[in-house]
Parts: C-alpha cells; structure tokens; sequence
C-alpha cells in the first residue's frame, strides 16, 4: 500500500512529515513524496491509498487545499489526512475553542473566547483572552491568521 506524503518544515523541530514516513515505513507502507504545488499532482496521487499533508489554513496552502481535497477523497478514492470533515478545526485554536464550548469538554479556567463586539479589526471576530492576566488579549482572523495588538481592541 502506496501513501503519499507532502513535506513539511514550519522551522526547527516543527515537521511532521519525517515522523510520519518512519511509522508508516515501519509499519509495511510504501511512501511516495509528493508535492501539492505542481500541477502534476493528481498524477503523482495515482496509485496511492493515502494522503497526508499537514497544510495551513491561510495563503497559498488553503487554496490549494480547498481545492485539491475534494477531488482527492471524492474523485479518486484516497484517504486524506487530515480529511475535509476534520480540517476545519486542524490548528486552528478558534474553531477547537468552539467546538469543545459547543460539546461542553471542559477546558483550563484561564483560557477563553468573548465576542469582541461591534468593533472589529480587519475581520477578526473573536478574542482570546488570559483571564489571569487580563492586559494580555490576542484577537485573530481565523482565515487569514492576521493578527492584532491589544491596542486594536474594544476594552472590556
């Protein structure tokens, strides 16, 4: 069984790819590297059970995405990882706070999300804020990871 890999290396100790190809080699699977950026890609994925790809939500990387994907899992068959049902939410703390508010998984008191209210910035919607240390507040824009000093915000 064939699994293609896209390379990863966000910076020193930040790659998951390597680790990956270990375990599956390990474990009796074939590894194809694979790069999404080349128009050739659904033909490098030919043959392959299997994707895995540790992509960002934001630029680049979530066009790609949100394009490649479905025809991958839908079209060809191959299994992706992490799928479209469970993208959403990868790395991106906003949306794993809401899910787990939303399924009520209880979460570390000090870690939050409050609405900013009718004061946004450049699109961010949502703060997360430090409770034990109230002057700390980072807001983010989920799609575009684009983010804000505290300056920017409306004061609670």
């Amino acid at each position: 069984m064939i699994v293609a890999i896209h390379p990863d290396d966000y910076g020193p100790g930040d790659a998951s790819s390597p680790r990956w190809a270990e375990l599956l080699r390990r474990s009796g699977f074939e590894i194809r590297w694979v790069n999404v950026r080349e128009a050739n890609i659904l033909d490098q994925l030919r043959g392959c059970s299997g994707l895995m790809w540790r992509h960002a939500h934001f630029g680049e990387m979530a066009q790609i995405a949100s394009r490649l994907m479905p025809v991958v899992e839908r079209e060809m068959g191959i299994c992706v990882y992490p799928d479209r049902s469970t993208a959403w939410y990868y790395d991106d703390k906003i949306a794993q706070a809401m899910l787990f508010e939303v399924l009520r998984i209880p979460t570390p008191a000090n870690v939050g999300l409050v609405p900013i209210g009718t004061r946004h910035w450049n699109g961010c919607f949502l703060v997360r804020r430090c409770r034990s240390s109230p002057n700390w507040q980072l807001a983010l824009d989920p799609k575009t990871c684009v983010s804000s000093p505290k300056d920017n915000l409306g004061r609670n």
